[in-house]
C-alpha cells in the first residue's frame, strides 16, 4: 500500500550559478582496494559538476600508490588525501577520523566506496530533491538514499539477482514514504549535524552501516530514497561469492536485532519504524520460520498423500496456504517486472541456509568473510544443504507418484517442477555459470538495471553517461603515465 501511494514532490531545478548553493564533501573509502579502481573513483568525482566540493580519500592502508595517485590527480575541485596509521572501526572508523579532523566542515558530505564511480550530475540530483523539502524537513533531514547500480554485469544476464530488485522496487520505496529507507553503506548524501549528534558512525559491526541508519532514526532523524544509482561501482559475479556477502550481512544483522532489542523496544523509534525494522532487518527471523515450515510440510504431504490418499488432510489444509503466502506473494510484489520477482524469490530461498551459518556466527562472535575475501568461483558448502532438502522432497514426490494416485500424482509433479526452479542457480553456479559480465560499459539500456524510472531518460544523464565514458578513457592515459614513470626511475636506479 506505501509502495503504491502517491510518490513524493517531483524533483526542483537548480540553478549552478547560484552563489548560495551549499558545499559538498565527497569521502571514498579505501582500504586495500585496487589502485585503478580508486583512480577510477577518484578522477569520476573530480568531474562532478557542482560549484563547491571538496574531494577526500580516506586512505586506511597508508599506500604510496594512492598517495601518487592522489598528488598527481586534477580536476574540477580539490583532493585531499587522508590517512590513518591503522584500520580501527573499519570503514566506519575511517570516516570517524575524518569527521573529527575536518574542523571547517561543508554541511553535507557524500559516501562512496573505491569502487563507486560517481556520474556527474549526481550532487544536482540530491539537491533537486532536497530543495522540495520544507525547513522543518531539511533541519531533521539525516540522509537520502540511492540504489547501487553495478557495472560490471549485463542487466539482463543478472542471473543471481545482484541489484536486489525485491528490495530497490518495493521495501525501499516503502520505507522512504514512512522516512525511514535504512543506510547501505555507500551512494548516499549525509547531514553532517545529524551524524554528529547521534554519536558518528557505528563500528567493528558486519553491518555497521545499517546500524548507523537505525541509530540515526532513534535520535528523530529522517532518511528517504531515491530511485535513480548515482554512483557504478563493481559486484561479486559467482554465486558463492555472494553467498559469503549475505552471511555477513545477515550475520550483522542478527547482531543488530539483538542490539536494537528486536526492534520493537528500541528507545527514539516510532511504531511503525519499529515495525518496518521489524519486517526488513529482522526480516531473518520470519525467514527461519517461514523456510522450515514450507519445507517441513510440503515432506509430509508428501509422505501423507502417499500412504493415506485423501484430497482435504490436514497436511493439505496447512501446506496449501503456506505455499500460496510463500510464493503467490513474492509474485505479487509491486514496480518488478516477473521476471525480477522469479529471481527475487528463488534467491530468498537459496540465501535462507546462509542465515543458520549467520546465527552461529552473531552467537559465536566469528569474524564473517567480506565477498573481496571470498575466492570461491563453483561451489559453496552451504550448497550441501541445498542439495540434502532438494533430494528429500524430489524423493518424498516421487514416492507419492508411485501410488498413482491422481491427487498424489498432481502434487508430486508439481512439487518437483517447482523446487526444481527454485534451484535453478544452485546447478547454474555448480556447473560454472556466473552473471553474464558486461563487456563494454556504455550508455546503452542494456547495461543499466532494468529500473523503469522516468529519469534513466532524460537528456542529460545520457550526456553524463558520455563523459564517464570520456573520464574513463582519461584515467587509462594518466595510470599509463604512471607506469611509464615507475620503469623511467627503476631504469635511472638500475
Amino acid at each position: 500500500m506505501l509502495r503504491w501511494s502517491p510518490p513524493l514532490n517531483p524533483p526542483a531545478e537548480i540553478d549552478l550559478e547560484n552563489d548560495n548553493l551549499p558545499g559538498v564533501d565527497i569521502v571514498i573509502t579505501t582500504y586495500k582496494e585496487d589502485i585503478d579502481e580508486i583512480a577510477g573513483t577518484v578522477n569520476a568525482a573530480l568531474d562532478i559538476e557542482w560549484p563547491y566540493a571538496h574531494i577526500y580519500v580516506l586512505d586506511d592502508a597508508d599506500r604510496e600508490d594512492v598517495a601518487v595517485l592522489c598528488s598527481s590527480s586534477s580536476g574540477r575541485h580539490r583532493l585531499t588525501h587522508i590517512t590513518r596509521c591503522c584500520n580501527d572501526g573499519r570503514k566506519g572508523g575511517n570516516i570517524n577520523h575524518w569527521l573529527k579532523l575536518r574542523h571547517d566542515p561543508n554541511p553535507y558530505f557524500i559516501t562512496l566506496d573505491a569502487d563507486m564511480r560517481p556520474f556527474p550530475h549526481c550532487v544536482q540530483y540530491f539537491f533537486s530533491f532536497i530543495e522540495t523539502l520544507d525547513m522543518e524537513e531539511k533541519e531533521m533531514l539525516g540522509f537520502v538514499q540511492t540504489p547501487q547500480f553495478f557495472r560490471n554485469y549485463a542487466a539482463d544476464g543478472d542471473v543471481f539477482d545482484v541489484c536486489n530488485m525485491h528490495f530497490i522496487k518495493t521495501i525501499a520505496p516503502a520505507m522512504s514514504k514512512m522516512k525511514t529507507m535504512p543506510y547501505v553503506g555507500t551512494g548516499a548524501l549525509w547531514n553532517r549535524q545529524a551524524i554528529t549528534k547521534s554519536g558518528y558512525f557505528f563500528e567493528n559491526h558486519a553491518t555497521e552501516d545499517v546500524v548507523t541508519g537505525c541509530r540515526v532514526h532513534r535520535e528523530r532523524f529522517n532518511s528517504y530514497f531515491l530511485a535513480q544509482p548515482i554512483a557504478a561501482g563493481i559486484s561479486p559475479r559467482t554465486l558463492p561469492q555472494l553467498i559469503d556477502q549475505h552471511i555477513r550481512w545477515d550475520t550483522g544483522l542478527v547482531q543488530m536485532t539483538f542490539y536494537h532489542r528486536f526492534f520493537l523496544f528500541a528507545r527514539g523509534l516510532k511504531w511503525r519504524q519499529r515495525l518496518a525494522y521489524l519486517g526488513t532487518c529482522g526480516g531473518w527471523i520470519f525467514s527461519l520460520i517461514h523456510y522450515t515450515t514450507i519445507v517441513g510440510t510440503t515432506l509430509v504431504a508428501n509422505i501423507t498423500i502417499a500412504i493415506h490418499p485423501a484430497p482435504f488432510s490436514w497436511t493439505h489444509l496447512a501446506s496449501i496456504p503456506l505455499f500460496l503466502v510463500g510464493f503467490c506473494a513474492w509474485l505479487l510484489n509491486p514496480g518488478a517486472s516477473m521476471m525480477q520477482r522469479y529471481r527475487g524469490l528463488r534467491m530468498s530461498f537459496v540465501y535462507w541456509p546462509g542465515t543458520l551459518v549467520a546465527l552461529w556466527n552473531a552467537i559465536s562472535r566469528k569474524r564473517v568473510k567480506t565477498s573481496s575475501e571470498s575466492r570461491r568461483e563453483r561451489f559453496h558448502p552451504v550448497m550441501v544443504f541445498h542439495v540434502l532438502v532438494l533430494a528429500a522432497l524430489v524423493g518424498s514426490s516421487i514416492f507419492a507418484i508411485t501410488t498413482l494416485n491422481p491427487i498424489a500424482c498432481v502434487q508430486g509433479g508439481v512439487c518437483i517442477v517447482v523446487w526444481l526452479l527454485i534451484a535453478w542457480p544452485i546447478f547454474v553456479s555448480i556447473l560454472g555459470g556466473a552473471n553474464h559480465e558486461a563487456t563494454q560499459w556504455t550508455e546503452d539500456e542494456q547495461n543499466r538495471p532494468n529500473l523503469n524510472f522516468q529519469t534513466f531518460s532524460n537528456e542529460d544523464e545520457k550526456r553524463a553517461l558520455v563523459q564517464m565514458k570520456q573520464a574513463l578513457v582519461e584515467i587509462q592515459k594518466r595510470i599509463q603515465v604512471m607506469e611509464n614513470r615507475k620503469s623511467r626511475k627503476s631504469l635511472n636506479a638500475t
